[in-house]
């Protein structure tokens, strides 16, 4: 097994970037057409004096999905679905105990149906959506000052706590 020179990955790697800049800039203006087709903006060889319709059925076709869509994906309450493996009983207990959960955390963020439609929609007007969920662990503290306190005091508050 031969041993890939630094040079040669430095090449490799310089040319996938290339490429994908490439790549996301003519993904970015077909993009940027798709959605100027949905939002009905003029296409910018207007004739003064002249007509100036623009056709409307990339934003009927994608409004008319809008409610099948949903159906699809949010009807069963259970947006993503992780499958075993194996047969393993461990595994099987562990697979449903991770729907139960990662569902639940989509299910009930606060705009968790405007997020997932959101999503549905980028898809359908620009042929790719993301949606990026995180989980987000934060602290809540509060300060607050007490003088002239003795130690039974104290130790009241502190099993208030």
């Amino acid at each position: 097994m031969s041993q890939m020179s630094d040079a040669t990955l430095l090449t490799l790697v310089s040319n996938a970037e290339q490429e994908a800049s490439i790549y996301n800039g003519e993904f970015s203006k077909t993009n940027a057409r798709l959605l100027k087709d949905y939002l009905q903006e003029p296409y910018g060889d207007e004739v003064q004096d002249q007509s100036s319709v623009v056709d409307s059925s990339v934003q009927d076709v994608v409004e008319s999905d809008m409610p099948s869509l949903a159906r699809v994906f949010l009807g069963t309450r259970q947006p993503i679905m992780f499958e075993s493996n194996t047969e393993s009983e461990a595994e099987l207990k562990e697979v449903e105990e991770k729907n139960v959960y990662v569902n639940h955390l989509i299910m009930n963020q606060p705009a968790s149906y405007s997020t997932i439609m959101g999503w549905l929609k980028d898809a359908e007007i620009q042929m790719t959506g993301i949606v990026k969920y995180f989980f987000e662990d934060t602290v809540d503290t509060k300060e607050t000052s007490y003088e002239n306190v003795n130690e039974s005091e104290l130790a009241g508050i502190v099993e208030s706590l």
